[in-house]
């Protein structure tokens, strides 16, 4: 299986190409060290 990795900056568009991937039935992994960071600070 073939994996890619979206990467950015801020307002690059990345979670909205991940949501329509997604709506088009590709799995989706989400990113967690935004929250990871969050929950720390």
């Amino acid at each position: 299986m073939r994996r890619y990795v979206l990467t950015g900056a801020p307002g690059a568009g990345k979670t909205s190409i991940a949501r329509a991937l997604r709506q088009r039935g590709y799995p989706v992994v989400d990113e967690a060290a935004t929250d990871v960071i969050a929950a720390e600070q």
